[in-house]
């Protein structure tokens, strides 16, 4: 099975294999296959001496052999040692500086240990030195011996450190280093390192890691720094694939091929924004993510988009302008594939992106809509428009699609929550867009919506007296075919029921 996927699959370098519930993500070089043995990093002792997957590596490359183990920085002639060695500790137990073991040349003989085929385990602190940058003693940044590609690595002592070491990485990713990803390992944990191209890739070991990398965003707002916690691997899902080096990422496609054939073509695959940030698109709610720029009650919420529609379109702009540079990638161009080959049935997704469908997917169930198009809020209208004919109709983009002087300014930061204001409106049943009366029983399903929505502004409308909160609430972009609905984007807001339509397409046996 895996020798007939699509080339935009099998020459991936990052390739998704879904099946119904579960998900394996195989990451590895191209051509799949790992030539050199993982490079460990250790917290502690305890982690080294507990790891089943240097136990198995060392079993497997050196059988019968110890490893040379150096627990001082080494003089020129233990470093020549290293270099020859088939396997090598560093165990950094004392409290000597970083810099003294940078100093001693251990680093190049590592490197050259590993270039060779060696199997080589760092414990303590003193693995920070093996990424291209690391945190000094006084938690500045310099220059690592870069054996770990375009990686800082950090050994957790507290959250206040993690985030030291995140502004770290943010600096470098500022000076155009934006490969570079930072790992935290936990105490009692740690992470094997695969060689991947001019990157690294890591796997969790006892314990989950934490990664710090950059995603792209707009020129307006900057770099944004996704963080996000790598798992230890399923025991199950370990024992199926075994702990060799050498063929584990073509078991772990074997596997789960396997898994998907044996659903015979009854596989859904669920997405969310995980896959789309791969694309460049940032995450809601992850640190960076578009909430931290944005309020998402006063943007993202029904009554929020009643009050002052004009804002929420303002957040749309953005999110446009973020979208129309960012495509499908490695992972979704593979779900369009395995669909075509029958071997999927269909993509049930959160994401708002139109990533899916702009793939090629067929079969594609949006569960939060789709925040590439405006809806007419007119019960008996319901034009659909795309986004860019409503930001050309507020004069907010030029023909180009640039964003023009007439569009409202970006925040310069999140607005905290205070009482009052939307907050007051969330917790009033009162001004509810639920209320059975305004749900004529005549509606049909599809109509319904919009005559909540406008029972809701009614309601707002009777409550607020100044002219400028007037002002607001009958503001926003308008419907070109019925001249009197207003448009709002057609994804599912905060307080608004999922599609109905798609919901009895999800439950439907077919």
């Amino acid at each position: 099975f895996r020798s007939s996927l699509p080339p935009a699959f099998a020459s991936s370098a990052s390739n998704y294999l879904l099946c119904s519930s579960l998900m394996v993500v195989v990451v590895s070089p191209a051509p799949l296959g790992v030539a050199l043995p993982p490079i460990f990093c250790f917290a502690d002792d305890e982690a080294w001496k507990a790891s089943e997957e240097w136990s198995c590596c060392l079993a497997e490359r050196c059988p019968g052999q110890e490893p040379l183990v150096l627990e001082e920085p080494p003089s020129s002639q233990q470093a020549e040692q290293v270099r020859e060695a088939r396997s090598a500790v560093v165990r950094s137990g004392s409290p000597r500086k970083l810099a003294l073991w940078r100093e001693s040349g251990l680093g190049a003989a590592l490197a050259a240990c590993h270039a060779a085929g060696g199997l080589v385990a760092v414990v303590g602190q003193v693995a920070a030195l093996l990424g291209a940058w690391f945190l000094d003693d006084d938690k500045t940044v310099q220059k690592g011996q870069d054996i770990i590609q375009q990686a800082v690595i950090h050994l957790w002592e507290d959250e206040k450190q993690w985030k030291v070491c995140q502004t770290a990485v943010a600096s470098l990713h500022g000076t155009g280093h934006e490969k570079v990803k930072a790992y935290g390992i936990y105490p009692r944990g740690g992470v094997a390192f695969y060689p991947s191209g001019e990157e690294t890739r890591a796997e969790a070991i006892g314990k989950t890691l934490a990664e710090a990398r950059s995603i792209p965003k707009t020129a307006a707002i900057g770099k944004v720094l996704k963080v996000r916690k790598i798992t230890v691997p399923d025991p199950s899902v370990v024992a199926d694939l075994g702990n060799r080096c050498e063929g584990r990422w073509e078991a772990a496609l074997d596997l789960a091929a396997q898994w998907l054939l044996d659903a015979k073509g009854t596989s859904v695959v669920s997405t969310g924004a995980g896959i789309s940030a791969e694309s460049g698109i940032p995450t809601y709610r992850d640190p960076g993510g578009l909430w931290e720029l944005y309020d998402q009650m006063e943007v993202s919420h029904i009554k929020g988009f009643a009050r002052d529609p004009l804002k929420c379109w303002r957040f749309e702009l953005e999110l446009h302008q973020i979208m129309k540079h960012c495509g499908p990638n490695a992972a979704h161009l593979a779900l369009r594939e395995l669909e075509a080959a029958g071997v999927l049935k269909a993509v049930v997704t959160q994401n708002v992106d139109g990533l899916h469908h702009a793939a090629g997917s067929k079969e594609v169930l949006e569960l939060h809509g789709s925040e590439t198009r405006g809806i007419c809020m007119k019960a008996s209208c319901r034009k659909v428009v795309p986004y860019t004919d409503v930001f050309e109709s507020l004069g907010w983009v030029d023909s180009s699609g640039s964003t023009t002087a007439l569009a409202p300014a970006l925040p310069t930061k999140k607005v905290k929550h205070t009482r009052g204001g939307i907050y007051a409106e969330l917790t009033d049943s009162s001004s509810s867009s639920s209320d059975e009366s305004s749900d004529s029983s005549t509606a049909s399903a599809a109509s319904r919506g919009p005559v909540k929505f406008n029972a809701l502004v009614q309601k707002l409308a009777a409550k607020i007296h100044d002219p400028a909160g007037k002002a607001k609430l009958a503001a926003g972009p308008r419907c070109q075919v019925c001249r009197e609905g207003v448009l709002k984007p057609d994804g599912v807001y905060f307080g608004e029921p999922l599609p109905r339509q798609t919901i009895t397409l999800l439950m439907e046996d077919r």
